[in-house]
């Protein structure tokens, strides 16, 4: 029972977005299928402790800034993102484009890391952010390496929503383009989760051959076109193998990140 009611609570605290800041109890209770009393309890219970608090123009809840307090004791950049950060910064000045480091949870891409370069087209992505795994590059180059009864138990229950003209809804089309991205080596994004925006993504495999975490260079289809993806697909399996090397080094795993 306890276990179910922090289940339910994390639910309801993941429906709070970038783009959805400000929700009601009708909102919530859409997004998570729990019904609105149940939902309207939680939120309470939440806000007694600070987790969840009221907008008091709109009357909305939105998180706390206990939430932030939190967040701020998790050694995560101190630890293993921090030592990666260098040999992304040096990505970006090689390769003159927005540089992102991701994992992946459950069946979404987590951001937890990201270095713009003010030459590139800005994209609007943040650090801690989750994305649909199936129609980004970095999501691509980490299912393309899962066991086959794990991405087929992945796309069972995941819906394959189309974001752009281009995302692939089609879960055997989606497994012929993961084959492909096993067999070259890295993922390509081709305006499927965004348009006018292309992302080639390379995966850094654990031990097991399963992967830990993706880089990836985005831009401009101009930025990132036939001509220029041979280099920048160099240039990030440079950076992924030092990468590599150093989370072998310190022994670290998936749960460094998460």
């Amino acid at each position: 029972m306890h276990n179910n009611s922090v289940k339910r609570a994390f639910q309801i605290l993941e429906t709070f977005t970038v783009d959805s800041p400000l929700q009601g109890v009708t909102e919530i209770s859409r997004k998570t299928g729990l019904n609105k009393a149940t939902v309207f309890r939680f939120l309470k219970s939440l806000e007694e402790i600070g987790i969840i608090c009221r907008d008091q123009k709109t009357g909305y809840y939105k998180l706390g800034l206990r939430l932030f307090e939190l967040g701020y004791r998790v050694p995560i950049r101190d630890n293993v993102i921090q030592q990666m950060h260098p040999i992304l910064e040096q990505l970006v000045e090689k390769i003159k484009m927005t540089v992102h480091l991701a994992t992946l949870r459950e069946d979404e891409v987590l951001y937890i890391d990201k270095i713009r370069c003010r030459k590139s087209l800005q994209i609007n992505t943040h650090i801690g952010a989750r994305y649909p795994a199936y129609c980004t590059a970095l999501g691509k180059s980490m299912l393309a390496h899962l066991p086959e009864k794990e991405l087929d138990s992945l796309l069972r229950r995941q819906k394959l929503l189309a974001l752009t003209k281009n995302s692939i809804t089609d879960p055997d089309l989606l497994k012929v383009e993961l084959q492909k991205t096993r067999e070259r080596g890295y993922a390509v994004d081709n305006e499927e989760f965004e348009e006018g925006l292309r992302c080639v993504a390379v995966p850094i495999l654990g031990y097991d051959k399963r992967p830990l975490v993706a880089i990836s260079v985005s831009g401009a289809l101009s930025q990132v076109s036939e001509e220029t993806i041979p280099l920048q697909v160099k240039l990030l399996k440079e950076a992924a193998e030092k990468i590599q090397k150093q989370l072998y080094d310190n022994k670290m795993t998936l749960r460094d990140f998460i």
